[in-house]
């Protein structure tokens, strides 16, 4: 049949769909193609981004120890121009890369990064193609939870710090007395002047992750808790920690990060869910995290501590939430330590004893430890 054959319909279609087609091909062709299927990152088109290391006060880091997926791969750059950044070959496209850092003063950060191409169908390839003709997808920056290490003078252009937040908030000082919450060596204070006028600390644009931090005993005041760790994540980005102040007199108990002199029974209502189960750690006398030291909990040996970058000094084989632990660390030099160590949750807040210091300047591995003792 001939088009002249056709009804009158039939050829009034045909007619508006030669004058749409070319469009409606365009559109279809425009649609980003399947991350999975399509991501392909010709180097002269989508170069290597590299990883950029912050602190939190957005300065680039120099001399960061950078390892991805498990292997070291060397420092951040101290080259003008470059300061901060690393351009790994281990850093490849189209995957996802678990990347640790250590800053200067050992504060350490890790997170999931990574890069991906998308060229669009029939893009140029090869030198001077340009980019517009594809999509490029970059997630290459993390930020170590220090304000140390930074280039002077340096603020990094590209994104702000995540907009994550850890506030502690403090009932039971009188006016006028201050308080401190250290965190990583990041030691905010306040003065509680009446009202809500210094009973909060925030430690503002933090990196989702867990932290431990330390709050000091004020005058004749001992806080409640006196340590403990918090989560920051995407369900809880601004997590509240609620401190309580009480006369030393009238203190029941609480401890420090070793837990030792902690007397009080853990609330019944404690339970630990799996994402917040803890490790013992340990470390000499100089702050550096232990590797391979014996371990026993309650008089059973339970094994030895981790030598790999994401566990050394480390331990959670035995160390159940929600009760006190007693625990005993041998160092390669023989020296040993002991110390009551547990972890409790509650509800919107939680206690960790999880720290042993073993008196000796040995046996400490390559990365030193920031947080609370």
């Amino acid at each position: 049949m001939s088009s002249g054959e056709l009804g009158p319909i039939t050829r009034l279609f045909l007619r508006a769909l030669q004058r749409v087609g070319s469009r409606w091909w365009a559109f279809r062709a425009s649609r980003p193609p399947s991350p999975q299927a399509r991501c392909s990152c010709d180097p002269a088109i989508f170069p290597n981004p590299g990883i950029t290391v912050l602190n939190y006060k957005r300065q680039p880091v120099p001399g960061a120890q950078v390892y991805v997926d498990g292997k070291y791969v060397g420092t951040t750059s101290a080259e003008p121009g470059k300061v901060g950044r690393i351009w790994p070959a281990e850093f490849t496209p189209c995957a996802s890369h678990l990347v640790t850092v250590i800053a200067c003063d050992g504060s350490r950060a890790t997170k999931t990064l990574g890069y991906w191409c998308y060229p669009s169908q029939g893009a140029a390839t090869g030198q001077g193609a340009s980019k517009m003709l594809g999509q490029e997808s970059v997630d290459n920056v993390i930020y170590v939870f220090t304000d140390k290490c930074g280039a002077t003078g340096e603020v990094a252009a590209g994104p702000l710090p995540p907009s994550y937040s850890i506030t502690f908030k403090e009932s039971g000082l009188p006016e006028g007395a201050s308080w401190c919450v250290d965190i990583g060596g990041v030691t905010p204070c306040a003065t509680n002047y009446g009202g809500d006028s210094g009973n909060i600390i925030t430690f503002a644009n933090v990196a989702p992750g867990t932290y431990n931090y330390r709050i000091s005993t004020q005058s004749s005041y001992v806080p409640n808790p006196t340590s403990g760790s918090v989560t920051v994540s995407e369900s809880n980005p601004n997590p509240v920690v609620y401190v309580a102040f009480s006369p030393a007199s009238g203190a029941s108990g609480g401890g420090g990060a070793t837990g030792q002199s902690a007397s009080t029974n853990p609330p019944q209502e404690c339970h630990c869910s799996p994402d917040q189960y803890q490790s013992i750690i340990v470390i000499n006398n100089q702050r550096q995290l232990i590797p391979g030291a014996q371990v026993y909990i309650d008089g059973q040996y339970v094994g030895t501590t981790g030598s790999d970058v994401t566990d050394m000094g480390m331990i959670s084989n035995g160390f159940t939430p929600c009760q006190w632990h007693d625990v005993t660390v041998v160092a390669c030099d023989g020296t040993t330590a002991s110390a009551r160590l547990g972890y409790f949750c509650y509800p919107g807040n939680m206690h960790v004893y999880n720290v042993i210091v073993v008196p000796t300047d040995s046996c400490g591995g390559s990365i030193g430890y920031s947080g609370p003792i």
